[in-house]
């Protein structure tokens, strides 16, 4: 029986980690769905569909020529973002 469990909390962490590692990698903004563009802090649907409207981008600080997305929200996000 404690073998089971431990093996039920081993699977329950790794998919924890796992998560959590696939939350971290960046969003391509190029690239990325608008359902993606708007789990970003600050991005709603009117936001996520003017960054699709916008591509292709350079660089991630290009995110700040879309209507209604300032430094403060590219600060929020910038560590979210890539460009490939």
């Amino acid at each position: 029986m404690g073998a089971v469990f431990a093996v039920v909390v081993a699977a329950a962490l790794a998919l924890t980690v796992g998560s959590a590692l696939a939350a971290a990698a960046p969003v391509d903004i190029n690239t990325a769905s608008k359902e993606q563009l708007e789990a970003l802090p600050g991005i709603g649907p009117k936001k996520a569909q003017a960054v699709i409207d916008g591509r292709p981008y350079q660089n991630t600080e290009d995110i700040m020529k879309v209507k209604g997305i300032k430094q403060g929200i590219c600060n929020k996000i910038k560590d979210q973002i890539t460009v490939q």
